[in-house]
């Protein structure tokens, strides 16, 4: 297994789902906002996989953060439409 959270990002999304899951039903708290992934740039193919996932598994009003810490992020989503939609916050 990789120490890279994006190289299987089906596999890492479904880890998040189950998160997110696990706090709905043992707490029932509502995740509002779910960031990519602490500390690490953001991927494209990670962000448009997990928001896949989040939808078919219930949770479409769970948006996604954007990396922070620069504005290249923008120009990455400004070229790949699918990014933008993925995301919900930069």
């Amino acid at each position: 297994q990789s120490g890279d959270p994006f190289k299987h990002p089906e596999l890492t999304s479904k880890y998040m789902v189950k998160w997110l899951e696990g706090a709905r039903s043992e707490y029932g708290v509502e995740i509002d906002y779910l960031g990519i992934w602490n500390e690490r740039a953001s991927d494209a193919t990670y962000a448009k996989t997990l928001r896949k996932v989040l939808d078919e598994s219930g949770f479409k009003n769970t948006m996604l953060v954007a990396k922070d810490g620069g504005s290249d992020i923008c120009d990455e989503m400004a070229k790949d439409p699918g990014y933008v939609d993925a995301i919900g916050v930069v």
